[in-house]
């Protein structure tokens, strides 16, 4: 344990005193139930010339080898690819851009596969400084190492026969965003009430009544592009940000979380920042790997997949509180996921126990239902809600549409793979970041879609929508992880 620590301590100083040398974790889970072409990708972006080493850690001790990499593509030219059944362990980048890592099953054992990628990059001229680190050592699964999982860069594929609507084939393991204005019911009454103490933090959040909708969208609407700006701290950064999530803040002004730099920047709608916080690690105040963000108020929640937890800081920055397991209680909170508001409940997606959770305002577990036989929910990654309906997208692209005491009511089938954000708006229409096609679609509550919203002409990279949020005056934005971006559009 003490070489793996000083190992990563020496990586640490690298990554620090040498630009381009950085390590990146990536978890993932093959289900035991798998299909015979089952794969999950990663993303990374990568300089010309580096030079990438890839281990895997597999949880299960019984299987060894069990998960390989086994093709790598640039995503801008496909004749830029390498593929290997065996396993590729290293290779050098020979154009800068986002390349798509492709990991497989090595083994037909039915068991699950839950494993952890290590990716260390650095440049030609520093390869030779770390070669006195005597190779890559695998880190230790159980430590406080978190996992960087890029949410919607994670895609579990598994190809079957021709399925049916409930046995639409899994796609992207994506993480959605959620809606800042506090997913707008018919009524536009959110969380009314009294006053409650969140988690017991003496924070008290006053009842927040959103306002009804400014603008008129009809399903025949369109929406122009009007600008964007950049979410990088420092030129350093576009190797390194992802922006995850957006939200429109109540200001006016937007939150953006980064979940590979563990940040929440503040913007102006013209790209000012005005603040940012966040570190990672897994101590009080601290983040694992966040993967989407809710607004309520001035506060702020965050799921963290990696700390298995969901936190509340203010909007200073200061932690608050956490919402983590309590076996006494009841409480298993694995992969939290985007979360709503509705009334004076919080609903959580938990994608690790197949489940929804529900809170009061307090952080008081309220209970939870879970995927039954007759109403299967496969990985949850957002919950949204109106007055009489949970509305829980499957990263399988397919939304199952609960009552609030867990019954089954329908199903959509969005016909969408790699699916990321995911928005109720103000006017019983929904939007989603669709990942394979690069598009942003808003569809009814039937799932005919109604509008596509195409990359903004003249970007360095093709665009990844990973989230999106509106406004109650149209004003629609969207991250771009690819770009290190935020889009800015608005009803026509």
């Amino acid at each position: 344990m003490k070489k793996i620590l000083t190992f990563f301590f020496c990586m640490m100083l690298l990554a620090v005193n040498c630009e381009g040398a950085r390590l990146f974790e990536y978890r993932g889970v093959f289900p035991a139930a798998r299909d015979t072409y089952a794969k999950i990708s990663n993303y990374v972006l990568l300089k010309k010339g580096s030079l990438v080493k890839f281990t895997i850690q597999e949880r299960n001790e019984r299987v060894k080898g069990g998960v390989i990499v086994a093709k790598i593509k640039l995503t801008s030219d496909e004749k830029v690819s390498f593929e290997n059944l065996r396993g590729i362990t290293e290779f050098k980048a020979p154009e800068s851009g986002i390349y798509e890592i492709t990991t497989v099953p090595a083994t037909n054992i039915p068991e699950e596969l839950s494993f952890l990628l290590s990716i260390f990059e650095t440049q030609e001229d520093e390869a030779a400084a770390s070669e006195h680190l005597g190779g890559y050592i695998k880190p230790d699964y159980s430590e406080e190492k978190t996992e960087q999982v890029l949410n919607i860069a994670t895609q579990t594929e598994e190809v079957a026969a021709p399925a049916t609507v409930e046995e639409e084939e899994l796609t992207e393991d994506s993480v959605a965003a959620d809606d800042d204005l506090l997913f707008g019911n018919p009524e536009t009454n959110v969380l009314s009430g009294t006053p409650e103490d969140i988690f017991k933090s003496g924070v008290v959040l006053e009842p927040v009544i959103v306002s009804k909708a400014l603008v008129e969208i009809p399903e025949n609407a369109t929406f122009v592009y009007k600008n964007s700006f950049s979410v990088l701290e420092s030129p350093s950064d576009r190797y390194v940000a992802w922006p995850q999530d957006v939200q429109w803040g109540r200001e006016g002004n937007l939150w953006v979380l980064d979940s590979q730099k563990r940040r929440l920047q503040y913007f102006t709608e013209k790209g000012e920042m005005q603040k940012a916080f966040g570190e990672k690690g897994t101590k009080d105040g601290q983040l694992g790997l966040p993967v989407a963000i809710a607004i309520l108020g001035d506060m702020i929640f965050v799921s963290d997949y990696s700390n298995h937890a969901l936190h509340l800081f203010n909007s200073s920055g200061l932690w608050q509180n956490s919402i983590k397991s309590d076996k006494s209680a009841g409480l298993f909170l694995d992969f939290p996921g985007s979360v709503c508001f509705r009334h004076e409940e919080m609903w959580v997606p938990d994608r690790g126990n197949s489940g929804i959770l529900c809170f009061d305002l307090k952080g008081t577990f309220l209970g939870t239902f879970v995927s039954t036989h007759e109403a299967p929910i496969e990985s949850p990654i957002s919950v949204r809600a109106d007055e009489d309906s949970l509305f829980v997208m499957q990263k399988n692209g397919i939304m199952k549409v609960f009552n609030p005491m867990g019954t089954l009511e329908s199903s959509v089938n969005t016909a969408c793979k790699e699916v990321s954000g995911f928005e109720y708006d103000f006017w019983g229409s929904f939007w989603i970041c669709d990942g394979v096609n690069s598009v942003v679609k808003r569809f009814d509550q039937k799932g005919r879609v109604l509008l596509e919203i195409s990359s903004p002409s003249g970007l360095p990279e093709p665009w990844i929508p990973t989230s999106l949020a509106l406004r109650n005056d149209g004003k629609l934005a969207v991250a771009d992880a690819a770009n290190k971006m935020v889009h800015i559009f608005a009803v026509e």
